[in-house]
């Protein structure tokens, strides 16, 4: 009983604090989120037309892919993907913010100048993102939650908005990080945080922007492109969140071109219900997979105390290989 009190407690308090102490903060984060999308997809009609583009999908054809690209967008745009983000992580990122918050910041960047502070959280940060992104790939286990995202059928600027709740947690988590090492940049880092989230949403549609911009600087929504392609060549490279010079100093950078790129998984189980069915039947297969790594780990430390004790070790069991995509 005091378990379920504390909860309401703390629900309370997530809509209290986010949506009446700041509730104008907060509709004016959503009217600039708003007004970015509608940018973009403006943008991108100009440049390649009606039936090309992002704002035919999500104003007048909307598949399934596209819808939850709008929910998840409303989710982010909102702030409710932070309360959606405690319950998927069972409480993590809250406690994990919630300490940050009373932990010492070293704070090492403190003495640098406002632009110089923000450009050294920006490069760590998306240094720990490239790392991250790599690991969601690599491991079989992170790949449960990463390939919600990778699940769009179809590119629009909101499917960068795209991003399980529990990635989300992980994210947060992450985040901690440069915040504890560099402290929290000034307050023109709020300009700066808008910018790159347009630069998101730009990744993320048709805009034919490349060049070398795109290729070394910020990376371009053709190298994006090729990142979310299904086609085998394409798989593992362009991991980088904002900065390619990441996947060119640690080679997974790709040199071809964008020709064939297929967007979606060769999976059966998404686009196929509603959004907030399959973010909880991705929770499912992570945490069942989780448990499956966990106990083929298990036995083979088993085995291996089992061997070096002198003890006959059982036969090792054989799981079964994941598919990547």
């Amino acid at each position: 009983m005091e378990l379920v009190e504390y909860c309401l407690q703390k629900l309370g308090g997530f809509f209290y604090n986010t949506y009446y102490l700041h509730g104008r903060e907060m509709a004016f984060s959503f009217a600039i989120a708003i007004g970015l999308v509608l940018m973009v997809l403006v943008v991108e009609l100009a440049y390649v037309g009606f039936g090309n583009s992002g704002f035919r999908r999500v104003f007048f054809e909307r598949s399934k892919s596209t819808i939850t690209d709008i929910v998840y967008f409303v989710l982010q745009a909102s702030g409710m993907i932070w309360l959606f983000a405690a319950l998927a992580s069972f409480g993590l990122s809250y406690a994990i913010t919630s300490a940050a918050k009373n932990a010492t910041h070293l704070d090492l960047a403190g003495r640098l100048p406002g632009w110089a502070h923000i450009l050294l959280f920006l490069v760590l940060s998306d240094f720990l993102c490239y790392w991250q992104h790599r690991l969601m790939h690599r491991l079989p286990v992170l790949w449960r939650l990463h390939e919600f995202h990778h699940a769009a059928e179809e590119f629009n600027a909101l499917t960068s908005t795209r991003e399980h709740p529990l990635e989300k947690a992980i994210n947060i988590a992450i985040m901690v990080v440069p915040a504890l090492l560099l402290g929290l940049p000034t307050t023109e880092f709020a300009i700066v945080a808008i910018a790159f989230g347009a630069i998101g949403l730009v990744k993320h549609s048709a805009i034919p922007w490349h060049g070398w911009f795109g290729k070394y600087v910020i990376q371009s929504p053709r190298d994006h492109l090729i990142h979310h392609s299904r086609v085998p060549r394409h798989h593992n490279k362009n991991f980088a969140n904002y900065f390619p010079i990441w996947d060119h100093l640690f080679g997974t950078y790709y040199e071809g071109d964008a020709d064939g790129a297929r967007l979606g998984l060769d999976r059966d189980y998404f686009n196929q219900t509603d959004p907030f069915r399959e973010s909880i039947a991705t929770e499912i297969r992570f945490f069942r997979h989780a448990g499956k790594t966990a106990k083929a780990q298990f036995g083979r430390a088993k085995r291996g105390i089992s061997a070096i004790s002198g003890k006959t070790a059982s036969p090792p069991g054989m799981p079964r290989p994941e598919e990547r995509r």
